[in-house]
Protein backbone atom coordinates (compact mmCIF):
# COMPACT_ATOMS: atom_id res chain seq x y z
CA UNK A 1 0.00 0.00 0.00
CA UNK A 2 2.76 2.52 0.70
CA UNK A 3 4.19 1.71 -2.74
CA UNK A 4 0.81 2.39 -4.32
CA UNK A 5 0.76 5.75 -2.55
CA UNK A 6 4.20 6.54 -3.95
CA UNK A 7 3.05 5.52 -7.44
CA UNK A 8 0.08 7.85 -7.02
CA UNK A 9 2.33 10.78 -6.20
CA UNK A 10 1.69 10.67 -2.44
CA UNK A 11 4.17 10.32 0.38
CA UNK A 12 3.31 7.53 2.84
CA UNK A 13 3.25 8.81 6.41
CA UNK A 14 3.90 6.52 9.37
CA UNK A 15 0.95 6.18 11.74
CA UNK A 16 -1.36 7.82 9.22
CA UNK A 17 -3.04 5.04 7.23
CA UNK A 18 -4.62 1.71 8.08
CA UNK A 19 -1.47 -0.32 7.43
CA UNK A 20 1.17 2.12 8.67
CA UNK A 21 0.01 2.31 12.30
CA UNK A 22 -2.78 4.87 11.92
CA UNK A 23 -5.29 2.33 13.19
CA UNK A 24 -4.82 1.06 16.75
CA UNK A 25 -5.67 -2.46 15.56
CA UNK A 26 -2.59 -2.61 13.31
CA UNK A 27 0.59 -1.45 14.94
CA UNK A 28 3.40 -2.36 17.32
CA UNK A 29 3.14 -1.51 21.02
CA UNK A 30 5.98 -1.25 23.53
CA UNK A 31 5.80 -3.37 26.69
CA UNK A 32 6.97 -2.55 30.22
CA UNK A 33 10.32 -4.25 29.70
CA UNK A 34 11.07 -2.61 26.36
CA UNK A 35 9.73 -5.52 24.32
CA UNK A 36 7.33 -5.06 21.45
CA UNK A 37 3.94 -6.60 20.78
CA UNK A 38 2.70 -6.63 17.19
CA UNK A 39 -1.06 -6.34 16.75
CA UNK A 40 -2.56 -7.17 13.36
CA UNK A 41 -6.25 -7.28 14.29
CA UNK A 42 -7.64 -5.87 11.04
CA UNK A 43 -10.77 -8.02 11.29
CA UNK A 44 -13.29 -6.88 13.87
CA UNK A 45 -13.47 -10.26 15.64
CA UNK A 46 -9.70 -10.23 16.22
CA UNK A 47 -9.80 -6.65 17.52
CA UNK A 48 -12.62 -7.52 19.91
CA UNK A 49 -10.73 -10.58 21.19
CA UNK A 50 -7.63 -8.37 21.64
CA UNK A 51 -9.57 -5.72 23.59
CA UNK A 52 -11.14 -8.34 25.85
CA UNK A 53 -7.75 -9.99 26.49
CA UNK A 54 -6.03 -6.75 27.54
CA UNK A 55 -8.94 -5.69 29.73
CA UNK A 56 -10.26 -2.88 27.52
CA UNK A 57 -13.56 -4.37 26.39
CA UNK A 58 -15.00 -0.87 26.15
CA UNK A 59 -12.85 -0.37 23.03
CA UNK A 60 -14.43 -3.28 21.10
CA UNK A 61 -16.33 -0.85 18.84
CA UNK A 62 -13.31 1.44 18.32
CA UNK A 63 -12.33 -0.17 15.04
CA UNK A 64 -11.76 1.13 11.52
CA UNK A 65 -14.47 -1.19 10.12
CA UNK A 66 -17.00 0.50 12.41
CA UNK A 67 -16.01 4.00 11.33
CA UNK A 68 -13.00 4.91 13.48
CA UNK A 69 -10.86 6.36 10.70
CA UNK A 70 -7.11 5.74 10.87
CA UNK A 71 -5.19 8.72 12.29
CA UNK A 72 -8.44 10.40 13.42
CA UNK A 73 -8.63 11.96 16.86
CA UNK A 74 -10.70 8.97 18.02
CA UNK A 75 -8.10 6.51 16.68
CA UNK A 76 -5.33 8.46 18.39
CA UNK A 77 -7.21 8.29 21.71
CA UNK A 78 -7.82 4.56 21.29
CA UNK A 79 -4.17 3.99 20.41
CA UNK A 80 -3.00 5.90 23.48
CA UNK A 81 -5.24 3.82 25.76
CA UNK A 82 -4.02 0.57 24.23
CA UNK A 83 -0.39 1.71 24.39
CA UNK A 84 -0.78 2.63 28.07
CA UNK A 85 -2.30 -0.78 28.87
CA UNK A 86 0.29 -2.78 26.94
CA UNK A 87 3.15 -0.72 28.41
CA UNK A 88 1.96 -1.67 31.92
CA UNK A 89 3.15 -5.29 31.62
CA UNK A 90 6.28 -7.08 30.32
CA UNK A 91 6.29 -8.90 27.00
CA UNK A 92 6.22 -12.34 28.66
CA UNK A 93 2.92 -11.45 30.31
CA UNK A 94 1.31 -10.59 26.98
CA UNK A 95 2.79 -13.63 25.25
CA UNK A 96 1.20 -15.80 27.95
CA UNK A 97 -2.15 -14.08 27.50
CA UNK A 98 -2.19 -14.31 23.71
CA UNK A 99 -1.09 -17.96 23.57
CA UNK A 100 -4.72 -18.70 24.42
CA UNK A 101 -6.42 -15.94 22.40
CA UNK A 102 -7.06 -15.88 18.64
CA UNK A 103 -6.42 -12.18 18.06
CA UNK A 104 -3.57 -11.82 15.51
CA UNK A 105 -1.07 -10.73 18.15
CA UNK A 106 2.57 -11.82 18.40
CA UNK A 107 5.78 -10.73 20.07
CA UNK A 108 8.38 -8.97 17.95
CA UNK A 109 11.35 -11.27 18.40
CA UNK A 110 15.08 -10.72 18.08
CA UNK A 111 16.51 -12.85 15.26
CA UNK A 112 18.09 -15.31 17.72
CA UNK A 113 14.78 -15.72 19.56
CA UNK A 114 12.88 -16.12 16.30
CA UNK A 115 15.20 -18.93 15.19
CA UNK A 116 14.64 -20.70 18.53
CA UNK A 117 10.84 -20.29 18.37
CA UNK A 118 8.78 -23.45 18.85
CA UNK A 119 7.08 -23.06 15.45
CA UNK A 120 10.42 -23.07 13.64
CA UNK A 121 11.50 -26.12 15.65
CA UNK A 122 8.25 -27.96 14.94
CA UNK A 123 8.59 -27.29 11.22
CA UNK A 124 12.27 -28.26 11.22
CA UNK A 125 13.41 -25.29 9.17
CA UNK A 126 16.42 -24.06 11.16
CA UNK A 127 19.61 -26.01 10.58
CA UNK A 128 23.11 -25.39 11.95
CA UNK A 129 26.19 -26.54 10.13
CA UNK A 130 29.32 -25.54 11.94
CA UNK A 131 28.91 -21.89 12.84
CA UNK A 132 26.48 -21.19 10.00
CA UNK A 133 22.69 -21.09 10.36
CA UNK A 134 20.60 -22.17 7.39
CA UNK A 135 16.88 -21.40 7.29
CA UNK A 136 14.69 -23.32 4.91
CA UNK A 137 12.90 -24.55 3.12
CA UNK A 138 10.00 -22.44 4.39
CA UNK A 139 7.40 -24.37 2.39
CA UNK A 140 7.18 -28.04 3.25
CA UNK A 141 7.49 -30.39 0.31
CA UNK A 142 6.86 -34.11 0.31
CA UNK A 143 10.02 -36.21 0.37
CA UNK A 144 12.33 -33.21 0.59
CA UNK A 145 15.30 -33.29 2.91
CA UNK A 146 17.24 -30.13 3.61
CA UNK A 147 20.85 -30.90 2.75
CA UNK A 148 23.16 -27.93 2.43
CA UNK A 149 25.92 -28.39 -0.10
CA UNK A 150 28.95 -26.33 -1.03
CA UNK A 151 28.57 -23.48 -3.46
CA UNK A 152 29.79 -24.15 -6.99
CA UNK A 153 33.30 -23.04 -7.86
CA UNK A 154 33.67 -19.59 -9.39
CA UNK A 155 33.00 -19.87 -13.11
CA UNK A 156 31.44 -23.35 -12.95
CA UNK A 157 28.26 -22.19 -14.69
CA UNK A 158 29.57 -19.23 -16.69
CA UNK A 159 29.18 -20.82 -20.13
CA UNK A 160 25.67 -22.08 -19.37
CA UNK A 161 24.51 -18.71 -18.06
CA UNK A 162 26.03 -16.71 -20.90
CA UNK A 163 24.44 -19.06 -23.46
CA UNK A 164 21.09 -18.60 -21.71
CA UNK A 165 21.26 -14.81 -22.09
CA UNK A 166 22.19 -15.06 -25.77
CA UNK A 167 25.97 -15.18 -26.13
CA UNK A 168 27.41 -17.57 -28.72
CA UNK A 169 30.51 -19.75 -28.12
CA UNK A 170 33.06 -17.42 -29.79
CA UNK A 171 31.82 -14.47 -27.69
CA UNK A 172 31.94 -16.56 -24.51
CA UNK A 173 35.48 -17.75 -25.35
CA UNK A 174 36.54 -14.13 -25.90
CA UNK A 175 35.07 -12.98 -22.55
CA UNK A 176 36.85 -15.79 -20.70
CA UNK A 177 40.14 -15.23 -22.58
CA UNK A 178 40.28 -11.52 -21.75
CA UNK A 179 39.43 -12.14 -18.10
CA UNK A 180 36.08 -10.31 -18.16
CA UNK A 181 34.45 -13.42 -16.68
CA UNK A 182 35.75 -16.53 -15.00
CA UNK A 183 34.97 -19.76 -16.77
CA UNK A 184 36.20 -23.13 -17.79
Amino acid sequence: FPHAQLDGGLTPVAEHSLLTGGAPCYRVYETADGGELAVGALELRFWQAFCDAIGLSELRSSHWSLGEAPASEAALRTGRRVAERVRARPLAHWVGIFERVDACVAPVLKPSDALAHAQFAARGIVHKRGGVTHVGPLARMTAHDFAPRPAPAAGAHTRELLREVGFDEPAIDALIACGAVKGS
